[in-house]
């Protein structure tokens, strides 16, 4: 063998001593790889089985289960507590609902009695008939307006006291002078006046009541402040001379335009237009000055329109308490309060029946100066 196939040989061997290390790295690499997939496999599966158990302890922990038997009694008692409440709101609605039904059966009987308490069937007629109208009263199975239909089956009420035409003073200076706005003489300036003062029947509280009402505006009345507590029905009769044929009845808006309690009047509006056949006061008010004589236009009950003119009745003087008020000494019956006072002798609008002497017998009555009212009412000022 020569040097150059020696070299050769060498070369060969020295080949295969490589190829065998690689070999040898190869089959190393592999296994080291292997070890290392075998170990991320255990530690994966160690930390599995690790969060299992950690899952399963909290179930068992007694803190856990502390808190959960907690929220479940809260729960339980939210339930409890809404079912309870439930029940009592469903009672309480129901009580409230047969309070409601019991009420309004005790209005409707009132406003029946109220209704056919005039002694007249024409007029027991028309009380009913305006009650079912504005659903008041019900009539499902449609009796009583059978019975509007046959006025003269109607049963009545005698009328009371003060609407008889025999009338009752409450309070009385010197003779009873209290007789129908009739018994003037027509060509009377007060009974040109006293045709824009009616009376106003309010439903309140379950009963019905009367105040004297006068039309300032032509579509607006005016009474006392007290007049007008918490009404339900307002009407406005006016043309009450004691004939039947003049007698007209509007509505009355219940929630007042104003009202003030310090002076003590109030202002309501009446639907239609009553001043075309009835007038309005008219705007010539004057001061009240001790001694004048008066006259008073009131409409108690359901009679007719009163007035008290006599000597007697006159300006007693200032009311030393307020200022928009004055005492006179005129004959009043319970439905005067509103009334309107005059001079005799300017026929000035002097004031607004106020209060009665029968309260306290005290020797006067009290009213409301009425140039006081317009000078103070926001409402009437606005329309002058």
């Amino acid at each position: 063998m020569d040097a150059k196939d020696l070299e050769l040989h060498k070369l060969e061997i020295e080949e295969r001593k490589l190829e065998g290390e690689l070999e040898a790295k190869r089959v190393a690499l592999e296994a080291d790889t292997k070890l290392r997939e075998r170990e991320i496999q255990l530690r994966s599966l160690e930390l599995k089985l690790r969060k299992e158990e950690i899952e399963r302890s909290i179930w068992k922990s007694p803190i856990f289960v502390a808190i959960i038997a907690a929220l479940a009694g809260f729960l339980s008692s939210i339930v409890a507590a809404f079912v309870e409440g439930y029940n009592a709101n469903a009672l309480e609605r129901q009580k409230h609902e047969a309070a409601i039904i019991a009420e309004r059966n005790k209005l409707e009987s009132n406003l029946i009695i109220e209704a056919i308490k005039t002694g007249d069937t024409e007029l027991a007629a028309k009380n009913l008939e305006f009650f079912i109208k504005l659903g008041y009263v019900e009539d499902p199975e449609g009796n009583i307006s059978t019975l509007i239909k046959d006025q003269r089956s109607i049963p009545v009420l005698p009328a009371s006291k003060e609407s008889s035409t025999t009338f009752t003073p409450s309070s009385v200076f010197g003779e009873n002078s209290l007789r129908p706005i009739s018994s003037l003489s027509q060509d009377s300036p007060l009974k040109t006046i006293g045709s824009a003062i009616g009376r106003l029947s309010i439903l309140s509280n379950g009963r019905v009541f009367n105040c004297t009402g006068a039309l300032i505006e032509p579509n607006i009345v005016l009474t006392p402040s007290y007049c007008a507590r918490d009404p339900v029905i307002i009407e406005f009769e006016l043309g009450l001379d004691g004939k039947p044929e003049s007698r007209s009845v509007f509505d009355v808006k219940v929630e007042p335009i104003e009202v003030d309690e310090n002076i003590g009047f109030a202002l309501f509006e009446v639907m239609g237009d009553p001043s075309r056949k009835f007038g309005t006061l008219g705007g010539d008010f004057g001061h009240p000055i001790k001694g004048d004589h008066l006259a008073l236009f009131h409409a108690p009950g359901n009679g007719p329109l009163l007035v008290s003119d006599d000597e007697d009745c006159i300006v007693v003087g200032p009311d030393e308490l307020r200022s928009h008020m004055f005492k006179h000494a005129r004959d009043t019956v319970l439905g005067s309060s509103g009334g309107i006072l005059v001079s005799r002798g300017s026929l000035k609008l002097i004031g607004a029946h106020y209060w009665g002497a029968g309260r306290s017998n005290a020797p006067w009555n009290k009213a409301i100066k009425l140039d006081t009212v317009v000078s103070k009412s926001k409402t009437l000022d606005a329309r002058r």
